[in-house]
This record gives structure tokens, C-alpha cells and sequence, in this order.
């Protein structure tokens, strides 16, 4: 599917069918999702699979009743790390020097930079940047996800604090960003043939 094609073919999907996505197209959407570019590539966020059904029904009241969470064939939720700037960069660091070869003690002086340069802030502010990271990869698994015909829908409407209680993030320093479900359209999902409420592009795009 071309991509506005495919753009264009994506909603927010109220209901979803019982068909279940291949653990191979999953796969490819995570892959897809860990390529987002990120703030220094620290992608400071991780991505829960919620496969129990009984974990998907404790966080169903935490979902505004949402059901989706329970019916959807997956359930993906994207938490920040809460752990501090030091965490996020020491963690990437090690990443780094395993890919590429290196010895930590090369990049401690790009360590340096990062924390000064990011770490100058409250650790809340640091977990709001962290959040505005999560919601780019976010996007970039929406598009995806459409691209290859899966549908997908965003979920704002959770409370992260019962998601953190359910899910047990606080004990792995991490804290719910936003969540999303994936499957396939119910046919009797009447969304789907809604158009798109959109402004036109010379309503949009303003050029300076």
C-alpha cells in the first residue's frame, strides 16, 4: 500500500475483529518502532506487550472502559523511564560501545555532554522529554502499522498512575506514557467509513 493510500485507510478503531496479527508482521512493527529517531538516539521509553487476558481485564477500569485493551489482538504500552538522565544516557552508552566495538572509558567524554546537556533540569522535566520521545515512536508505529494494513488506536484515555500499579513499572523505574491496541477492523465498525475531518493543506501549511 502507497502511503498516503495507506494514511488515508487508517482510523482510530473503535472495534476490532477476533482475527489475531501473525507474530512476524509484530515483529516488523516493533523493529520499525525501535528505528524512530530519537533525541540523540537515547530512546529513553521501552514498550510493554501485554499478551494476558487477565492482566488486559485489570487494566480495562484503569481505560475509561475502554475495551479495545481487552478485544484488540495486541496491546502495546509505551512507558518512560522515571530513573534520571544519568540511567538514560548510561544505558545508551552500553548499547553503544557493545554495537560499535568500544571500550566505555572512549565516550565518557560524550557522556559528559549529554548529561550536562540534558541533565540540567529536574528529573520531571526530564520525564516529560521523555514522553514527547515516546509520542514520536508512537507516530512512527501508527504509520507502520498502516502501511502493511494493520490497524491500530492511539489511547490517551488511560490513567497511567492504575497502568503503572497493574503493569508493576514502578519496580523497573518506568512509568506509562500512552497505549495502543492493533488487530483488524470489525466489518461492523461503522468509523470506518467516515471521512477524515482534516484541513486542507493551505489551511495547515503556513510558509514563512
Amino acid at each position: 500500500m502507497k502511503l498516503l493510500d495507506a494514511l488515508h485507510w487508517r482510523y482510530a478503531v473503535k472495534q476490532f475483529s477476533q482475527d489475531v496479527i501473525p507474530d512476524a508482521d509484530i515483529a516488523d512493527l516493533i523493529s520499525a518502532t525501535s528505528l524512530t529517531p530519537s533525541c540523540y538516539g537515547l530512546q529513553p521509553y521501552q514498550i510493554i506487550q501485554v499478551n494476558d487476558r487477565c492482566v488486559r481485564e485489570k487494566l480495562l477500569p484503569h481505560s475509561w472502559g475502554q475495551d479495545k485493551v481487552v478485544e484488540c489482538s495486541h496491546l502495546l504500552v509505551f512507558a518512560v523511564s522515571t530513573a534520571g538522565i544519568e540511567s538514560i544516557v548510561d544505558r545508551y552508552l552500553h548499547q553503544q560501545a557493545h554495537i560499535n566495538n568500544q571500550a566505555l572509558s572512549e565516550l565518557e567524554d560524550f557522556r559528559s555532554y549529554l548529561i550536562k546537556t540534558l541533565g540540567d533540569r529536574p528529573n520531571a522535566q526530564v520525564i516529560e522529554w521523555a514522553h514527547r520521545q515516546a509520542y514520536i515512536a508512537l507516530g512512527n508505529l501508527l504509520t507502520s502499522a498502516a502501511v502493511i494494513s494493520i490497524d491500530t488506536c492511539p489511547m490517551e484515555g488511560i490513567d497511567a498512575v492504575g497502568f503503572d500499579e497493574v503493569l508493576g513499572l514502578p519496580s523497573l523505574d518506568l512509568t506509562t506514557s500512552v497505549a495502543c491496541t492493533l488487530g483488524y477492523r470489525n466489518a461492523d465498525d461503522m468509523h470506518a467509513f467516515k471521512p477524515k475531518i482534516r484541513f486542507a493543506n493551505s489551511d495547515f501549511l503556513r510558509v514563512v
